[in-house]
């Protein structure tokens, strides 16, 4: 904030980059267009339905195009299938379970820790770091080389992750 109030062009520069015109896209995009067409459907169909949310949803994610996140993207997915997964619960087709929204998080968490084994060079420096600490650092001490012989090179590839966190 003291850099705003130092010099206020940051806040006219910040706002015309490229990569905030995209998010503002992104935004826009993904829900007017999930608007448009749940309203075009119900307009043509002369009803209201729940299922015109899945065209709807499957048109809104065109938007990704404007602002390729892979975080944004995932937690997208996520939070679709434990959506998806409430509803089956409140409408009797799943059985409920305790902690359901945990189970959630620990599987995406799990799917992070199988990537960080596996091919570590693909997983990002903020996800690594996270799996880092929440491991105790176990997961840079784990014996990848049993793993090469499946032709993964997954100690390779730890080595080049780690190398590119250091970087950092």
């Amino acid at each position: 904030m003291n850099r705003i109030a130092k010099t206020p062009k940051l806040v006219i520069s910040n706002v015309f980059q490229l990569d905030t015109l995209r998010l503002g896209a992104f935004f826009a995009g993904f829900g007017g267009v999930f608007r448009m067409v749940s309203c075009l459907l119900r307009h043509v169909r002369g009803e209201d339905c729940q299922l015109h949310a899945v065209p709807a949803g499957l048109g809104a994610g065109l938007a990704f195009f404007f602002f390729r996140d892979n975080t944004a993207a995932l937690y997208a997915m996520w939070k679709t299938i434990q959506i998806l997964y409430n509803m089956g619960v409140d409408k009797g087709h799943l059985p409920p379970f305790p902690g359901g929204s945990v189970f959630f998080h620990a599987l995406a968490t799990a799917i992070l820790f199988h990537a960080a084994i596996i091919e570590p060079h693909n997983v990002r420096p903020s996800y690594w770091r996270f799996l880092t600490n929440i491991s105790g650092h176990r997961i840079n001490m784990m014996n990848r080389e049993c793993l090469d012989v499946f032709g993964l090179d997954s100690s390779e590839s730890l080595r080049i992750a780690q190398a590119r966190l250091l970087k950092r």
